[in-house]
């Protein structure tokens, strides 16, 4: 069931979910350090949050780091990432109109994380809220849902999944936006997606224009949504 009623003619999207791929590129591509490329992504991403609120779209999600990040790379990049997390939830809360949200799996960060720099959870308002995937696993959102059975009955569940889920004060994604050249979700937001329009770029998130923002949100208001209809 979806939280939200389908918007057949809206041209612009009320939510706009990002993967911004290709930060360490980024820092290859101008002989930067790795803490130098993935600040230039909390500063693109800064940029977007800007483009959002002049755009009109309600709620910006952002895949800020995965728990495969912090599986499978050094510590020293998880505190990397985790560094260009917390300046960007830092700036994009002092933006007027702006209000930050992060949901994920913060145990899962235990060592990089502490109490005097962990930005705050749950529920966000505003006329643009942004919400931050930190630690964030499809899996584990899913697997949350799954849980919710014994106690809840699968009838009460199969009617409302999203209730249950890690990520579950966020609406269904209109737009995804995927920078970087893969083509793919990497479980980002599985079940909020299930009606998403998919836009990828191979232009590196860093590297992102105005123009390029502009040209995905003129392709989502060109697309035909059906929510299987």
């Amino acid at each position: 069931m979806r939280e939200h009623p389908p918007d057949h003619d809206r041209a612009v999207p009320r939510h706009l979910a990002v993967i911004p791929d290709g930060n360490r590129r980024y820092a290859h591509k101008h002989a930067l350090s790795y803490a130098d490329g993935y600040m230039a992504g909390a500063r693109m991403a800064l940029q977007v949050v800007h483009w959002c609120l002049d755009a009109g779209i309600e709620h910006l999600s952002g895949f800020g780091s995965s728990v495969d990040n912090l599986t499978h790379r050094p510590p020293e990049d998880g505190r990397t990432i985790r560094d260009a997390v917390d300046w960007f939830c830092r700036e994009a809360r002092a933006v007027p109109g702006v209000s930050v949200a992060v949901f994920g799996e913060p145990e899962g960060s235990a060592g990089l994380l502490t109490d005097g720099d962990r930005p705050p959870e749950g529920p966000a308002s505003g006329r643009l809220v942004v919400r931050v995937a930190r630690w964030y696993s499809g899996r584990h959102d899913l697997a949350a849902v799954a849980a919710a059975v014994p106690h809840c009955g699968t009838e009460t569940v199969v009617r409302a999944p999203e209730r249950f889920l890690l990520s579950a004060a966020l609406p269904p994604v209109d737009l995804l936006l995927r920078t970087g050249g893969q083509r793919r979700l990497s479980g980002f937001l599985p079940l909020q997606t299930a009606y998403a329009e998919l836009y990828f770029l191979d232009t590196l998130w860093a590297d992102l224009t105005a123009d390029e923002f502009r040209g995905a949100l003129r392709w989502f208001a060109a697309q035909e949504r059906r929510f299987g209809e």
